[in-house]
């Protein structure tokens, strides 16, 4: 091999990702005693065929056919707290491609195998048991043991490493004498309940002991609503315990929406500041679901469970949102308000419309879904001027049909007169609808 390209290699020294350390060790070349070596990348300068370093014999990965040869090499894998790691490892060309090498380390963290020579990035993978993942650069030649530590995240109940509470109901053993450390997500809608009289449970700065019934029920509030709360559930007697902790969602949040049975009736919704209160509504029929409100600097949006929304803002004092639906699609409606007030209320009402039923009234700007081929007709309460936005629908007025010129149609509409909207793609699409005034 040249001597430039194996100064090229010596300056691939072996780094750090992602809290992952490598360290690089090889058996001695001979057999008179000499002590292993540590040796991070193997250097031959004099071109002798032996590691100036650790005197470990080394080959040439060129052998003169343009293919580097396989050299053999391990790799241990363990934690911070020196546990084995039973893991998968992918070696990846440092120049990028698929990886070469896949390796599987046994229960004792240990793996071998054969790979040409040189420079590489591992991809560190634990097995099942594990939480947690990371990468290395490391340089490989013939005897390289490579010695991979990582940080094991799993969640044991410590202090850096809490359990998860994201269940309704979420079972854990509490070992003897233990004070274990839980983290909640998404803890602002939740009720923390836990009936077991024999425990005491630390949230922040206050310690809640179990009532005459045995139960310790509080609510979860942090002013960071995105931000974890953490808890401490302590195990007052000499004897693992088995526990069951309930976080109770709060009536109108995402996981325990208000349930919407009638249909064309004023609901009243409650919003605090800065929240959203959550409806269910369960289609009977295949229809355009409308939901109106008059409440000024609302804000609504449907979304079915396919992932689908719509958004409407009121600004004057109106807001009419539009969604398709099939019959038993079930639809959930977020209301919230952009009111500085403490708390506001938003009135709304959900309608069904039929293609054989009465045009509803278009009251302003409305982003509708239409599915491929389907046609709604609307009517315009006061004279107005129609624009629809779409270059894949055309605007039918008294047996006119206007189509759109750059993707936009405009149309003068008198008070009361209907008009139907046709998507005339082959694909389901969003049509905005808007009336200014004429």
């Amino acid at each position: 091999m040249k001597t430039w390209k194996k100064r090229l290699l010596t300056l691939l020294a072996t780094t750090l990702m992602m809290s992952l350390a490598v360290s690089c060790t090889t058996q001695p070349a001979n057999n008179q005693g000499t002590q292993n070596t540590a040796c991070a990348s193997h250097i031959d300068e004099d071109e002798d065929g032996k590691c100036d370093i650790c005197d470990a014999t080394m080959q040439d990965p060129d052998d003169g056919d343009g293919e580097a040869e396989s050299v053999s090499f391990s790799v241990t894998v363990k934690d911070q707290d020196g546990l084995a790691v039973a893991a998968t490892l992918d070696f990846i060309p440092e120049d990028g491609g698929d990886a070469v090498l896949s390796l599987t380390a046994n229960a004792q963290g240990i793996a071998q195998g054969n790979i040409p020579a040189g420079a590489y990035t591992v991809s560190f993978t634990a097995l099942p048991d594990y939480h947690y993942g990371a990468s290395a650069k490391v340089t490989i030649a013939e005897g390289t043991a490579l010695n991979l530590t990582v940080e094991n995240n799993t969640p044991n109940g410590s202090a850096e490493r809490p359990f998860l509470l994201t269940e309704p109901t979420n079972s854990v053993t509490l070992p003897a004498d233990a004070t274990v450390y839980f983290s909640i997500p998404n803890a602002n809608e939740r009720t923390f309940v836990l009936e077991n009289a024999n425990v005491e449970v630390t949230c922040g700065e206050t310690t809640y002991q179990p009532d005459q019934n045995g139960v310790i029920r509080f609510e979860l509030y942090s002013e960071d609503s995105r931000a974890p709360i953490a808890l401490t559930v302590k195990n007052k007697t000499s004897a693992a315990l088995s526990i069951s902790v309930i976080l109770e969602s709060k009536p109108g949040s995402g996981d325990n929406p208000h349930i919407v049975t009638a249909t064309d009736t004023v609901i009243t919704a409650t919003v605090p500041k800065e929240t959203i209160q959550y409806y269910k509504w369960t289609a009977t029929e295949t229809g355009l679901m409308m939901v109106t409100s008059n409440t000024p600097n609302n804000s609504i949006m449907l979304n079915r469970t396919e992932g689908f929304a719509t958004i409407v803002e009121g600004t004057g004092g109106s807001a009419c949102t539009y969604l398709y639906v099939k019959s038993g699609d079930v639809i959930s409606i977020h209301v919230a308000s952009q009111s500085n007030a403490d708390v506001s209320e938003v009135q709304f009402a959900v309608s069904i419309y039929t293609t054989t039923e009465a045009a509803p009234l278009l009251k302003d700007t409305s982003m509708i879904r239409f599915e491929a081929g389907l046609s709604y007709t609307f009517a315009c309460a006061e004279a107005k001027t129609l624009t629809v936005e779409s270059a894949s629908a055309k605007v039918t007025v008294n047996g006119t049909e206007y189509t759109p010129e750059g993707g936009v149609i405009t149309v003068a509409l008198e008070a009361g007169q209907a008009f139907t909207v046709t998507n005339t793609s082959d694909q389901k699409q969003e049509i905005t609808l808007k009336l200014a005034n004429a």
